[in-house]
């Protein structure tokens, strides 16, 4: 079994294969992370390293199943859930599909991918076998 540290060191060498930048849209007015857990956090760190370099947009972190009730189509929701299966972040997906926002999901499979792959959501692949 590979330690955190060789996971970690790996996990770099995954995104570099993806062309995360073509996924993202430019066109967006704010942005809003959702996950919970683990998946929660890296919205929180994002939002802080945003935040802190600058990012001229408002940024959000949702932990919960309710979609803020002023994000509209003109938002960037970037729903993030390791397993894919995750009921808040499903939830936080579906109501922004509703509304029309442009999304991003992140996960490692699951309904996430799922619902992604049916909406034509850019979906981004991480892994598996993290602890």
């Amino acid at each position: 079994m590979k330690s955190a540290l060789e996971m970690l060191r790996g996990f770099g060498d995954h995104f570099e294969k993806l062309d995360v930048g073509a996924m993202v849209p430019s066109n967006y007015d704010m942005l809003v992370f959702s996950g919970m857990g683990g998946s929660g956090i890296v919205g929180e760190i994002m939002k802080s390293y945003l935040i802190k370099n600058g990012f001229n947009k408002p940024v959000f972190s949702i932990k919960g199943y309710e979609l803020l009730p002023f994000v509209d189509k003109n938002a960037l929701v970037v729903c993030i859930s390791y397993s894919g299966d995750t009921e808040e972040t499903i939830s936080i997906f579906e109501q922004a599909i509703k509304v029309g926002t442009k999304i991003i999901s992140i996960s490692s499979g699951g309904k996430l991918e799922e619902l992604s792959n049916k909406h034509s959501v850019p979906h981004i692949k991480i892994p598996t076998g993290y602890p």
